[in-house]
C-alpha cells in the first residue's frame, strides 16, 4: 500500500512539471526582455551571465541574463500539434462556409436540413480536411527554458591543484 502511494505521488509530481529544456549553443529561442520585444533567434554562445545570439538575417549581438524574461526553445516540427491546428482552422473555415451556403434550395417539396446541419456536415468535413493537411504541414514546438542563471566563474590561483576521487566497485 505504501508504495502504490509513493508511485501515485511521483506521478502526479511529474504529471504536474513542464518539461524544461536547456539553452544551449546552436538552439533557436524566442525571449522577451524588460526592454525587448518578443524576438526569435539562434544562440551562439552561452556565456555565465549573457546569451550571444544571432537573428535570422542579422548581425549577432549579446543579451544580458538579467534583462531576459521568458525564454522558450524550439523542439522542432510537431505533427501532432500540426493535426490539431489544422482540425480547428479547418473545422472553423468549415463551419462558416456551411452557414453561408445554406441559404436554402428555393425548391417546393425539396429536403431542406437546415442551416445548423449544414454547417455541422461542413465543420467536420472541414476539420477532418484540415487534420490531414496539418499532419503533414506540422507545426512548430516550443518548450519554456529553464531559468538562465549567471553561472559562478571560479578562478584558481596560479598554483596547480590535486583532487582525488573514490569509488567502490563490485
Amino acid at each position: 500500500m505504501r508504495s502504490l502511494f509513493v508511485v501515485l505521488a511521483a506521478a502526479v509530481a511529474a504529471s504536474s512539471l513542464e518539461a524544461q529544456v536547456s539553452v544551449a549553443p546552436g538552439a533557436r529561442i524566442r525571449f522577451t526582455g524588460q526592454q525587448l520585444r518578443e524576438q526569435e533567434v539562434t544562440v551562439l554562445e552561452h556565456r555565465g551571465d549573457s546569451l550571444r545570439v544571432v537573428p535570422k538575417g542579422g548581425a549577432p549581438y549579446t543579451v544580458a541574463a538579467k534583462d531576459l524574461g521568458r525564454v522558450r526553445v524550439s523542439l522542432g516540427k510537431s505533427h501532432l500539434l500540426g493535426m490539431g491546428s489544422g482540425l480547428l482552422w479547418g473545422g472553423a473555415v468549415g463551419a462558416g462556409l456551411g452557414l453561408l451556403s445554406s441559404s436554402g434550395s428555393g425548391c417546393e417539396g425539396c429536403y431542406d436540413p437546415g442551416p445548423g446541419v449544414v454547417a455541422a456536415s461542413s465543420a467536420i468535413a472541414g476539420g477532418i480536411f484540415g487534420a490531414l493537411v496539418g499532419v503533414f504541414v506540422g507545426k512548430e514546438a516550443w518548450a519554456d527554458a529553464t531559468p538562465m542563471m549567471p553561472r559562478p566563474v571560479v578562478r584558481l590561483g596560479s598554483r596547480p591543484a590535486v583532487g582525488l576521487s573514490f569509488s567502490r566497485s563490485y
